[in-house]
């Protein structure tokens, strides 16, 4: 059956370049074999596709894509495995770059991979063809790249690898969506008997099929989607994860004869299945003494930023995310290797802090780019990493060690607003009566799953949360509160701020010179913080004022990072050479260095909400005089304007007397989210008005 799609061709060819063809989940291991495989034979249909019905100029197709998750195929404790393959066909030249695949999962092994070119001829991937551990952000975490061979108009590319992960705890969500429609996307589930699992899904109701299997040692549950429509790569979008179709097998109890121990039925139970694992590593008495020697003699403050830089500077990433810590790792063992996860570099902050006597708990965060976690179904798998919350002076202060950028009590953009987990220190009971298993047992053995209640996603809307985990599972809660759900702080937008000071001299000859500063404060500093060294640090800023001003002719003279109050400064001269002058006129762009703001949406039609990566204040001030001879020919008008996306205001006062003009420009971004279409509207005009006032010249003429 074809793909269906409401695009008209010509909206189609308006939208930008697709990237990422496949998503997928969890953090990295730093090695990805190549071996070989067998892959299903390719149909006849599959081979005379030359495009998807509905989608005229559709770069790419995934033709199928699935995955089977075993929960402890070898018995308790034994993790998971799980094993994806996928076909995808590369449809016009624009598509060929969708033979870089990308993996974002840990614990890969057994990758292979090949391209079936259009005339039957086959290629394998080599081991050189993978590009391991590419460093990205947010959380410093990896990607391996792998770059197929013979990628070209037609061709079909097969992949397969096998996931295998050492709990069962942290599942992510399988997407069914991806950058390019969709045929087929199926996951499977093998739960064994004595585990109580139920779904989380966010998927329309009519578009997703769910069975179960029973299996002598448990059962399969399968969900498959069909011609599912691409997620546009459009500017300024949510993450996929916000948009795409989705489900997830939760593991909530094990069933032992008549009891039943929780695993994800609360969020006490769930905090309360990693606290073995984080005592057991926070233990050493070289990390209590080094603490003890780090702060002797300081305040209760200093005694905390003093440890959070110290663990921050010293101890370098180890990319991976997730909450669990490595089995055979101590923060002994961290001090001596130097180097450790962020979740391990947050428990090391911690018991550095505890030897001296200064509260703190781990706390578990998503990142926003990772999409917006359903904090109403507990799953460590929502977390990315953890950071730490300390009790300074009766004040909660949130410390992020992982994040050089990030100074003392900042966090970043990635976090602020989010909800998160902090995690107490006493561990509910974990016996279940057994009017509770009977509960369970009806879940367990159902033939088939009810997702009535799992809440509906609008296609490209925000999505409705689903309920997710069965209310019984919610009321087991036992003993004293363990784990605590909270929004993290945010930074206001005027504290994210770009201040730049001007002072300008046109001089008789008709150049240019003068000085500036730029002061860049909360998340703009964050977002242009390099942490290099001085040299580096002033080739970076001279690149950027060279672009920004549009002239080779400046000379910087200060560039200043202070990550522990989030503040840059910037100053430099200008000279406007003689030669980019014209004889009898001169024009200057005022929004510079800030501007000139340009228009993001270029697609005649949008399908997906907008989001900004945070809020933020554009402040310019410019003092210019000029010397005798020089008239003003054309003055930038004023702009002023209120709305949901932000208020920008531009003045320009003269004195024609003394030959002076005073210019000031205000732009503020003072909403991150655009949800429905009349906010999304207000910031696409609030960038129209940007960008016309921005490309306004100011012009001198020589009479």
């Amino acid at each position: 059956m074809p793909l269906q799609d409401s695009r008209t061709d010509d909206q189609w060819s308006t939208m930008k370049d697709l990237a990422g063809i496949l998503v997928f989940s969890v953090a990295l291991l730093p090695t990805l074999p190549v071996v070989a495989a067998d892959f299903p034979a390719i149909s006849h249909a599959e081979k005379a596709l030359i495009e998807v019905e509905g989608y005229l100029g559709c770069p790419a197709v995934i033709l199928f894509r699935s995955g089977r998750l075993e929960m402890e195929p070898e018995g308790k404790g034994s993790g998971s495995i799980l094993q994806i393959k996928g076909r995808i066909k590369i449809l016009t030249e624009e598509g060929q770059r969708y033979g870089n695949l990308k993996l974002h999962h840990a614990f890969v092994s057994g990758f292979s991979g090949r391209t079936t070119l259009s005339d039957g001829t086959t290629q394998e991937v080599e081991k050189d063809r993978v590009l391991e551990c590419q460093q990205t952000q947010p959380g410093n975490s990896c990607t391996t790249v792998v770059s197929m061979p013979g990628v070209e108009v037609g061709a079909i590319i097969d992949y397969q690898y096998s996931v295998k992960h050492p709990s069962i705890l942290e599942f992510k969500p399988w997407l069914f969506q991806g950058r390019v429609p969709t045929l087929k996307s199926r996951i499977a589930y093998v739960i064994p008997a004595y585990i109580g699992a139920h779904p989380w899904i966010r998927a329309p109701q009519d578009l997703i099929d769910i069975k179960t299997d029973q299996l002598p040692s448990g059962r399969v549950v399968q969900a498959t989607m069909r011609n599912m429509p691409d997620i546009p790569d459009e500017p300024l979008s949510f993450p996929i994860e916000d948009l795409s179709s989705q489900i997830v097998m939760l593991p909530t109890h094990y069933i032992v004869e008549d009891s039943g121990y929780p695993l994800l039925a609360t969020w006490d139970y769930a905090a309360g299945m990693f606290y073995g694992d984080y005592d057991r590593f926070k233990k050493g008495r070289a990390t209590k003494k080094r603490a003890r020697a780090l702060v002797k003699g300081k305040s209760e403050s200093d005694k905390a930023r003093t440890l959070f830089q110290w663990v921050r500077d010293s101890i370098e990433l180890e990319p991976r995310l997730g909450v669990a810590v490595r089995a055979s790792a101590t923060v002994d063992q961290l001090i001596q290797d130097g180097r450790g996860t962020p979740t391990e570099k947050a428990l090391l902050l911690q018991a550095m802090l505890d030897a001296v006597k200064i509260d703190a708990d781990p706390v578990w965060v998503t990142y926003r780019s990772s999409g917006v976690a359903d904090m109403r179904t507990p799953n460590p798998g929502w977390f990315d990493t953890t950071i730490v919350r300390a009790m300074i002076n009766g004040l909660p202060v949130y410390l992020d060690p992982s994040d050089r950028r990030c100074g003392f009590s900042h966090l970043s953009p990635e976090l602020e607003g989010t909800q998160a987990l902090i995690l107490g220190r006493r561990l509910p009971p974990m016996l279940v009566d057994a009017e509770v298993i009977d509960a369970f047992q009806g879940i367990r053995l159902g033939g088939s799953f009810d997702v009535g209640n799992a809440g509906v996603s609008t296609p490209y809307g925000r999505p409705d949360v689903a309920q997710g985990v069965d209310p019984v599972a919610r009321r087991l809660v036992g003993g004293e509160q363990v784990a605590q759900l909270v929004t993290l702080p945010t930074t206001p937008f005027r504290a994210s701020r770009r201040h730049a000071s001007i002072e300008l001299v046109l001089d008789h000859d008709g150049s240019v010179t003068g000085s500036g500063s730029l002061e860049l404060t909360g998340n703009q500093a964050w977002f242009n913080m390099t942490r290099k060294d001085s040299t580096e640090l002033n080739a970076h800023w001279q690149a950027w004022l060279e672009e920004a001003l549009s002239t080779s002719e400046v000379n910087l003279t200060e560039a200043t990072e202070d990550p522990a109050n989030r503040r840059i400064l910037v100053s430099w001269r200008l000279k406007q050479p003689l030669k980019d002058v014209a004889a009898n006129e001169v024009s200057l762009q005022l929004s510079r260095p800030l501007g000139p703001i340009t228009q993001p949406f270029d697609a005649l039609t949008r399908y997906t909400p907008a989001f900004l990566e945070f809020t933020s204040r554009d402040e310019l001030e410019l003092s210019l005089a000029w010397s005798e001879g020089w008239v003003l020919d054309v003055v930038p008008e004023q702009w002023e304007r209120q709305g949901f996306a932000g208020e920008a205001i531009a003045t320009v006062k003269l004195d024609e007397d003394n030959r002076n003009l005073q210019y000031t420009r205000r732009v503020d971004f003072a909403s991150q989210e655009f949800p429905d279409s009349d906010q999304l509207t207000d910031l696409v005009l609030l960038y129209d008005e940007a960008q016309q006032h921005d490309e306004q010249l100011l012009v001198f003429i020589r009479p």
